[in-house]
């Protein structure tokens, strides 16, 4: 794809299929303009570059805010999310293993459980 390889990524930053915005995203170009992109997949993308952090931990979608923990951003506000994706990402950094070993998900349990085998 022409996004993938570097070229036009300002022409492609307007292309209106999401996945070519996502590669343009992953390229690392017009992340500014993406935060607050219509598709959840460029958010995200944008999120695995380590930009907007500070917006997008607020994301509606659970796979933004995934992303957002995966790059240690406000782990300490992570931690509480709603959904337990998101703090079993939380767990994943090693971050609050004491408090989420009370939380009831068992996909959290599961995460805190291959923190300890890899890090304990």
């Amino acid at each position: 794809m022409v996004a993938h390889a570097g070229y036009r990524l300002s022409y492609l930053a307007n292309d209106k299929d999401d996945s070519v915005r996502r590669e343009v995203a992953e390229q690392g170009h017009n992340l500014s303009n993406f935060i607050r992109d219509s598709s959840y997949l460029v958010r995200k993308a944008v999120a695995e570059q380590g930009y907007g952090l500070d917006i997008l931990y607020k994301d509606k979608i659970t796979d933004v805010r995934v992303a957002v923990a995966r790059q240690k951003y406000r782990l300490d506000i992570m931690i509480d999310d709603k959904s337990p994706y998101v703090r079993a990402e939380v767990a994943k950094q090693g971050y609050g293993i004491d408090k989420l070993s009370n939380d009831n998900s068992k996909i959290v349990q599961r995460a805190i459980k291959d923190y300890k085998i890899k890090f304990v």
